[in-house]
């Protein structure tokens, strides 16, 4: 998986490379190509959950698509899935500004499924998250509790996304905001920090939810596809993750996902509300992801 250039308006953009594509999207590839009468082809794949993924050819595209278009994007993708069922692909056409418009949609039946490997982006204003996780943040105060940096208020959530936005063009963080697809809405948000490539580590947390999101299975989830994409896409060799020694809450979650405790940090670091805290420790290294915490998590999902 690749992440493509900093760019201060797109939260999330990432794209699978289809270069050892199977022959058969190869052919439909350049046929697209070849043919000076297409001006951009793009291409649908139906999920079950009615997630509607994107593989394109000839020019790039961006997506700037909100919320409503999201949940419109997702609806549709449902109603798709019924009509595919069966089928491995189905297409469209109509004419739009004088021009005629074919589209394809492939179901996961399709034999070039496990080739058609770019796949949706979502791109917009990073900033629009204030307005997204508002809620959170003047409505539900206690979920910063134990964290080093408040993001209680519109203000202090302001100065929490320009931080993690700031360590993301240094390269040594990526923030990513949660959206829950079973309600269609947000619900939180976490990160990859401390990233040391040269080490082949780093730290995954700041990590919080709605307190409607908490214990729904959403966390687990989350964490799943993140330590999937460390180890296996990343290749890092450890995952670290921390949290103040009196967060029994978030100590029990991270033990959950298959975390070894290794120890506690004794006052190493200044608290937002004054005095020092301790900091547990825990971990999960590769071989560990491989052999056991990988399967065991996934039968919890």
């Amino acid at each position: 998986m690749d992440i493509l250039p900093k760019n201060k308006k797109r939260l999330l953009q990432i794209s699978y490379k289809y270069s050892d594509v199977d022959f058969n999207l190869k052919l439909i590839q350049n046929s697209i190509d070849s043919n000076e009468n297409i001006e951009n082809s793009i291409s649908y794949i139906v999920f079950d959950d009615g997630y509607i993924g994107d593989f394109i050819f000839k020019s790039f595209k961006s997506f700037k698509p909100n919320l409503n278009e999201i949940t419109n994007r997702l609806e549709k993708g449902k109603e798709l899935a019924k009509k595919i069922a069966d089928y491995e692909y189905m297409s469209e056409e109509f004419i739009e500004n004088n021009r005629q418009i074919k589209i394809m949609y492939f179901s996961e039946k399709t034999p070039i499924y496990k080739d058609a490997k770019i796949i949706y982006s979502i791109i917009f204003d990073e900033t629009k998250h204030i307005e997204n996780l508002l809620t959170f943040s003047e409505n539900e105060p206690e979920i910063w509790k134990f964290s080093l940096i408040q993001a209680s208020g519109k203000e202090n959530l302001k100065h929490y996304i320009d931080l993690a936005l700031k360590a993301k063009d240094k390269e040594i963080e990526y923030p990513f905001v949660v959206f829950d697809k079973k309600s269609n809405r947000f619900a939180g948000s976490t990160r990859f920090y401390d990233i040391q490539l040269q080490n082949k580590t780093l730290q995954l947390g700041y990590t919080w939810y709605g307190k409607e999101f908490q214990g729904t299975g959403l966390n687990k989830h989350c964490k799943y596809l993140l330590l999937e994409f460390a180890f296996e896409k990343m290749q890092v060799e450890r995952v670290e993750f921390r949290a103040d020694a009196n967060n029994k809450k978030s100590i029990a979650a991270m033990k959950s996902i298959g975390c070894t405790v290794e120890g506690i940090l004794r006052k190493n670091v200044k608290k937002p509300e004054g005095g020092r805290r301790d900091s547990i420790i825990l971990s999960i290294l590769k071989d560990e992801w491989n052999q056991q915490v990988k399967q065991n998590l996934k039968n919890k999902l």
